[in-house]
Order: structure tokens, then C-alpha cells, then sequence
């Protein structure tokens, strides 16, 4: 594996987030969740998608938690040039998609209306993640004393957060906005009031040791 050195953090880009339309199907066990965000304003005229995957809800509760945790979720996307062929900071294949444990949020650019080649696409997603640690102390939810926003969100108790893009991702950001948590691989903590941390991975998996609000900030390629 490559040294988390080699993986400088970068910050979190400036993306307008927007609340999200998702169309739900329920198949074999699972959800489905996919919005489509049409930004016929922006050069090429680009069409996105954005794919919640989780585990079918079991009861009206979990399907409340469901409905509540996309109907909370921002997000805005920007085309840009092709970001740079680095190779991974993680050398292992990622780890597979776990519906039981884990939320997957996946990305992609379907349609490019006016433009024809290779292009960047930089995302970013505003959500809350559940807590999983006993050992949350470890970091503390804030540096000091101070005015950090409070945020209200709801999560799916005991789902930890997996990232992807058709193709795979280039590079990701994420920014604790409330409590703490980490993402991997390799392993960076993070908590609010500190500074973002950053991954070069083709698959981004968020966790919380507490209750979290977080931004993820993900860069993928995608040819039109």
C-alpha cells in the first residue's frame, strides 16, 4: 500500500447543493434510489446521476429513516476538465459493497448534450452518517470552545457510507460538519472543526464514530 504522505489532503470545492428527487425501486433485497440532476444551464448541457443503494426497508420505520435520509441530502455537481490519470493511494482491490453494513452513493455523468470527449466531474454531497464506536472520545466532536453550526439530519442507524463513480473515483474529500468519524482506505480521521481530509481511492467508505454530518467532495472522469 502507498503511504498516506503520498495522498496530500486538498480542499473541499465551492458547489452550490441542492436538495435531491429520487425515483425508488425496491429489487431482490434492495433500494434503489436514484436521482438525476439536469444542469441544461452549464456548458454541454450535462445530466447526473446520483444512486442511493441500501437494504430494502424492513418496516414502516426503516422506510421512514429511508424516506428522511434522501429527502435530507444535498448535493451539486460541476464539469471541468479531466482530472489527472494518478494512481490510487490504496493498491488493494476496494472492498465489496456491503448492503447489510453499508449505505452506497454512486455517481455518474449520463449525457452531455452539446459537448463530445473526455471530461472531469467534481460532486459534492452534504448527508449525515450514524455512529459506530465506543471509543468516539478518541476524537473529540470540536477542537474548542466555539459558534459550530448545528446541523439537523437523519441517518440509518448502524449503515457506515460507501462512495463510487462509474469508472471509479480520482480523488475524495470529506469535511465533518458535526461529530467525528473517519474514512479509509487508508484510515484519516476526521472531525468538526478540523481541518478536510482527502483520499486518492477508486471506492471511499465514510464512518462515524459519532453521529456525523459531513461533506464528501468526490472527482471522477467520464467520456461523452
Amino acid at each position: 500500500m502507498t503511504s498516506q504522505e503520498n495522498c496530500p489532503d486538498i480542499e473541499n470545492p465551492q458547489v452550490d447543493l441542492h436538495p435531491l428527487q429520487f425515483k425508488i425501486e425496491d429489487k431482490d433485497g434492495k433500494s434503489v434510489c436514484q436521482a438525476l440532476v439536469d444542469d441544461s444551464e452549464a456548458p454541454g448541457q450535462p445530466v447526473y446521476a446520483l444512486t442511493v443503494t441500501t437494504a430494502s426497508p424492513g418496516d414502516e420505520k426503516a422506510k421512514a429513516e429511508l424516506d428522511a435520509f434522501l429527502h435530507e441530502m444535498r448535493a451539486g455537481f460541476v464539469l471541468t476538465a479531466p482530472n489527472p490519470d494518478e494512481a490510487p493511494c490504496d493498491d488493494r482491490e476496494p472492498e465489496p459493497f456491503d448492503v447489510n453494513t453499508q449505505t452506497q452513493i454512486e455517481f455518474d455523468l449520463i449525457q452531455l448534450r452539446t459537448l463530445r470527449g473526455t471530461f472531469g466531474v467534481t460532486v459534492v454531497v452534504q448527508t449525515a452518517v450514524d455512529g459506530h464506536s465506543s471509543t468516539a472520545e478518541e476524537i473529540p466532536a470540536a477542537p474548542a470552545p466555539g459558534g459550530l453550526i448545528q446541523y439537523r439530519a437523519t441517518v440509518q442507524p448502524g449503515k457506515e457510507h460507501t462512495y463510487a463513480a462509474i469508472g471509479g473515483l480520482r480523488t475524495a474529500t470529506v469535511t465533518a460538519r458535526q461529530g467525528s468519524g473517519y474514512i479509509r482506505s487508508p484510515i484519516k480521521d476526521i472531525a468538526a472543526g478540523y481541518r478536510s481530509r482527502s483520499l486518492r481511492a477508486r471506492r471511499v467508505i465514510v464512518h462515524g464514530y459519532t453521529f456525523m454530518v459531513y461533506d464528501f467532495a468526490g472527482r471522477f472522469n467520464r467520456t461523452s
